[in-house]
């Protein structure tokens, strides 16, 4: 579970991802405080700010909690930022989180 975590710049500890060999997909579900948008969409950036993925973020079981499924092919060993966007019903993006974590390969 990512949780909504630091702001640019600030130091502290990141969401540590290993990934096992031959994993094609990994699943990383989000914690939210509020779910306030019909819909969300999430933008993965890499150290540089630099887009690496976007697309579409689903609804998990659990309350206040939202899931995206990435290929491990966008992710190489590093640290990473996944932008998570509510949509307002005019089609407005808004930011709604912003979860640091780093990614280990096995």
């Amino acid at each position: 579970m990512l949780l909504p975590g630091l702001v640019r710049g600030e130091e502290g500890k990141r969401t540590e991802i290993t990934m096992p060999p031959r994993v094609k997909q990994i699943r990383l579900q989000l914690s939210i405080e509020e779910d306030l948008y019909p819909r969300y969409r999430a933008v993965l950036q890499n150290p540089d700010g630099t887009e690496v993925w976007n697309g579409r973020v689903s609804q998990a079981k659990k309350k206040n909690s939202k899931f995206v499924i990435l290929s491990v092919k966008v992710l190489s060993k590093g640290d990473y930022r996944l932008i998570l966007k509510g949509e307002t019903n005019e089609g407005e993006l808004e930011t709604a989180g912003e979860y640091p974590f780093s990614v280990v390969k096995k």
